[in-house]
């Protein structure tokens, strides 16, 4: 924020960077209290619930999966997980969430939450197209937070 703040570079909207195809299929709206909501990002835009450049505002959580520690993951079906509440997530989830909210984010990606894994019956169709942009995803993000 204090570069955004103090920096003309930083504040003046680049069109190349604010663009669709730069910005993850789903992010998550961390302004929903105790819930966090899966939002569609291309449904946003052409609705007019939030601009490009709103949008473009996320930041990113790098994690390591491991054992199981992590086994809040987006499956089919999807429209089940619009609004996912934040006890039914891991703990690095929720101190990601905290730490963007601490710092004024109201989006935050998570590879896990924002892209529908594969399922039993093998429809792998959300990760093959998201999964080989997630260094666009995020090069893009305001930030990435490492846990």
């Amino acid at each position: 924020r204090n570069c955004i703040a103090n920096h003309k570079s930083c504040r003046e909207p680049d069109p190349h960077h604010y663009s669709l195809a730069r910005l993850p299929k789903r992010l998550l709206d961390l302004s929903h209290g105790s819930n966090v909501v899966i939002v569609d990002v291309a449904e946003w835009v052409s609705s007019n619930v939030a601009t490009i450049f709103e949008l473009s505002e996320y930041c990113a959580l790098s994690y390591r999966w491991g054992n199981g520690s992590h086994a809040c993951v987006l499956s089919a079906p999807f429209a089940t997980l619009l609004e996912m509440p934040l006890e039914s997530m891991p703990q690095t989830f929720k101190d990601a969430i905290q730490v963007a909210r601490r710092l004024g984010v109201r989006f935050l990606w998570i590879d896990a939450l924002c892209i529908i894994q594969p399922s039993a019956s093998g429809d792998d169709t959300d990760w093959r197209a998201e999964g080989p942009r997630m260094g666009v995803i995020y090069e893009s993000a305001m930030f990435t937070i490492a846990a």
